[in-house]
């Protein structure tokens, strides 16, 4: 049907790709159509497709121009390969879907979706020749024919009315034929393949589709009736639309997983939360600060046994003593995580996992432990009375008792009750040899560091701000506390992180997290947060992603029991660019503790520069189902569900400071003035007066500029907020979201790529400088 040649425009400096028609088609077809139809497929804007720059009539020959993708074409891998994991086919469908759903709404239907059509740019899929087969069809009366009498079209791919020569195609046409693909994807050949085309035609024509599970018994039956349907002969039988169509084989993949997964196989792309619960995520909130990261279920490991420390309830009416329960909780879990064989989960993840009112039963099997710590503090006459309770899996208590402790020496008191109930604890499990009975760390600042972990909790702006004043106030009454300069630092990190505006410049930020690490390290050397909270900004920052791991690896070998292991490897694996395996230890993280916001948010982050929309969709839902001020949860959700063409949900959500995400959900959905209009504002909102909200810095909607220019392919416009962003942070645009699809189209642009080497390097002296000249600030 045509010819292609490569060439190189000398402005502005690009390789392209010249397709020429041959001369019997141009010839019956005429320029006018043709380039009609070519300008109208221009217009369309999507991340998953390949755009037409220019058409043109060269002495009677059509030809167009397209950019050049340096990747393999999905035939090619089914030619390498035979068939695709489960996942990958599904997650390629899903990426061709959303292509196809922007287009579908700008009334361009594609007409010749095959796996030569799909080609594979920077590891996404994105379909090429767009409106091509439409530009071929002659506007009414019969469909249009080949020299050879076949219809227009690649027969392994067609639909019965395409088969027919019916030239009334639409959006179920391109259906079908993405079903072809997902079969052959699956399969290892087209479901009505024969030796001629003729015979191919007709089985479309006639033929049910064979089998899936008679070549591979790991589809679930639920996805082969799925794609069953798409692949009905009647149009008014398949799916309304393509994003239906996609959705449908989403909820069909989890219903029913396969049973053995296929060695290499990755975990499926599209799947509920529920049905992959036992997978993880990356630890944002498992930094080091305090025993608080050291959380989650016991799935590995050689655990003699595991317990959730729920902090001890006020029943003394009077709110003094509002954070001596936690305050005892928190000592009691810092004294069995030194213990051999016995797993800690959060007390804070239990006390979240309590509030939702399960059942003692229900509650264990929840947060994956054997036991539960729980209790009371009560006051009789002048003494208090901490009544201390431990439940099993049947709901029965294993032993209650009560200790008694005088307001006038709550420290001394503390120690004594923590040593009786730890004692208790290992006694029950048989570990009663393994008590040591010092190492308190109880002193004066305890309270101040307490509360500073309650509002540390909440991943707050207001939070953020409040965990600052009380762990700077921990450090101003005990200047040598490890645990209280960890948290500082990791709160630093992680405001950072969000982008909130806590009363310090980003880069303030930056430098104050790595001084009070490097402070914690000084003091406590053998205090595994100190390394943990380094690690974390070294990596966050780029700084010094060699260092970085060593910091990690050190704190696992201080703290080679606590579950913080997978968290530490994935943000030692992220840092070095190799994601795929970091996803993997990151699911491995969550399952550890799957009802922490952070966490979940991690994870979704990871997914979301993976193309694993899904994972991305769920694990955002789970995390800000569990704290609703989440924002950055919900800007993570809008972004994939404007990869995948769900722009109706994305336009449903309130993302707060985050509205900029709309503008993609927009342009995707074909509503590319509102977009715009929504870029405009926010542009000039930056340049004119900085951040509209006070508890984000400017960054956030510099970054989220960047992101929208970056995914229409403005490199000009990607390159000028990515730098503004960088100016302003040394965070400056996510390091999820740059990685992502989103920046796909302008990844390979000189000025750009240039861009983000010059503002790492930037960035780093500046922090470093500021750094130097703290002179003990923190």
């Amino acid at each position: 049907m045509s010819r292609v040649y490569l060439a190189r425009e000398s402005m502005p400096g690009r390789d392209v790709v010249i397709k020429v028609l041959d001369h019997e088609l141009s010839a019956r077809m005429g320029p006018d159509k043709f380039v009609h139809e070519v300008e109208v497929t221009s217009q369309l804007q999507h991340p998953h497709v390949v755009p037409i720059y220019s058409a043109g009539d060269a002495d009677g020959t059509l030809y167009y121009v397209m950019p050049y993708i340096d990747g393999a074409s999905l035939r090619d891998r089914l030619a390498k390969e035979g068939r695709l994991p489960i996942a990958e086919s599904l997650s390629i469908t899903h990426q061709i879907a959303s292509a196809l759903q922007h287009a579908h709404t700008k009334g361009v239907t594609h007409s010749d979706i095959k796996p030569s059509n799909i080609l594979f740019q920077g590891g996404l899929a994105v379909v090429t020749d767009f409106g091509i087969a439409d530009a071929l069809r002659v506007p009414e009366g019969g469909g249009e024919f080949t020299r050879s009498g076949l219809p227009i079209g690649t027969p392994d791919y067609m639909s019965p009315e395409q088969a027919s020569g019916d030239n009334r195609v639409d959006e179920k046409t391109d259906i079908y034929a993405l079903a072809c693909v997902l079969f052959e994807m699956l399969a290892g050949q087209p479901p009505f393949h024969s030796r001629t085309a003729q015979a191919t035609l007709a089985r479309h024509l006639t033929d049910t589709m064979p089998s899936i599970r008679s070549v591979r018994s790991s589809v679930p039956i639920a996805l082969e009736q799925v794609i069953a349907q798409a692949l009905s002969k009647s149009p008014a039988d398949r799916p309304n639309t393509v994003s239906q169509f996609a959705e449908a084989l989403v909820v069909a993949n989890s219903v029913e997983p396969p049973l053995t997964g296929e060695i290499g196989q990755r975990p499926p792309a599209f799947s509920s939360w529920r049905t992959w619960v036992t997978a993880g995520v990356l630890a944002i909130a498992a930094i080091g600060f305090s025993i608080r990261g050291w959380s989650g279920a016991p799935q590995d490991g050689p655990w003699e046994s595991s317990v959730a420390v729920i902090p001890f309830e006020n029943r003394t009416g009077d709110q003094a003593f509002d954070l001596l329960g936690l305050s005892i909780a928190e000592e009691v879990i810092t004294r069995l995580t030194t213990i051999p064989g016995v797993f800690v989960i959060d007390p804070y993840t239990a006390v979240s996992a309590m509030r939702a009112e399960i059942g003692t039963p229900d509650l264990l099997d929840s947060l994956k432990v054997e036991r539960i710590l729980h209790g009371y503090i009560e006051s009789r006459g002048n003494r208090l009375v901490v009544n201390v309770s431990e439940s099993n899996p049947e709901g029965f208590i294993s032993f209650r008792t009560q200790y008694e402790m005088h307001p006038d020496s709550l420290t001394s008191g503390q120690v004594r009750v923590t040593n009786a109930v730890t004692l208790s604890f290992l006694t029950d499990v048989g570990l009663e040899n393994l008590f040591d009975p010092g190492g308190s760390v109880i002193g004066p600042g305890r309270d101040a560091y307490l509360a500073g972990n309650e509002a540390l909790g909440q991943r707050t702006p207001e939070g953020m701000r409040e965990a600052t004043l009380r762990f700077r106030e921990a450090i101003e009454l005990e200047p040598r506390s490890a645990t209280a300069l960890s948290a500082l630092s990791s709160t630093y990190a992680l405001s950072l992180y969000y982008k909130y505006d806590i009363g310090l410049t980003p880069y303030e930020l930056a430098a104050r997290s790595l001084a009070a690490a490097d402070s914690a390290i000084a003091v406590g050397p053998q205090v595994a947060n100190g390394y943990s909270a380094r690690g974390y900004i070294r990596g966050l920052l780029r700084i010094d992603m060699e260092g970085a791991a060593e910091d990690f690896e050190t704190a696992e070998s201080l703290a080679p029991n606590a579950p913080n292991g997978p968290s530490w490897s994935a943000r030692i694996l992220a840092g070095q660019g190799r994601i795929d395996e970091a996803f993997r230890e990151a699911e491995r993280a969550r399952d550890l503790d799957p009802r922490q916001a952070g966490r979940r948010t991690a994870l979704a982050s990871l997914g979301f520069q993976l193309g694993r929309y899904d994972v991305t969709i769920e694990e955002a839902r789970e995390a800000y189902g569990i704290e609703n001020q989440l924002l950055l949860a919900k800007a993570f959700e809008g972004r994939a569900l404007a990869m995948v063409g769900r722009t109706r949900e994305c336009l449903a959500i309130d993302f707060g400071v985050y509205d900029l995400v709309r503008a993609l959900c927009l342009h995707v959905g074909g509503r590319v003035a509102e977009a715009r209009q929504v870029v405009e504002d926010a542009e000039r909102q930056l340049e004119s007066e900085g951040s509209p909200n006070t508890d984000y810095t400017a960054e956030l909607i510099a970054q989220d500029l960047a992101s929208y220019y970056g995914m229409i392919g403005d490199a000009r416009g990607a390159t000028r907020w990515l730098e503004f962003a960088f100016d302003l942070s040394p965070s400056g645009v996510d390091t999820r979201v740059l990685g992502s699809s989103l920046f796909e189209p302008v990844r390979n642009d000189g000025r750009f790529s240039r861009a983000i080497d010059a503002v790492h390097l930037a960035a780093r002296e500046r922090v470093r400088n500021m750094r130097t000249s703290l002179n003990g600030d923190l």
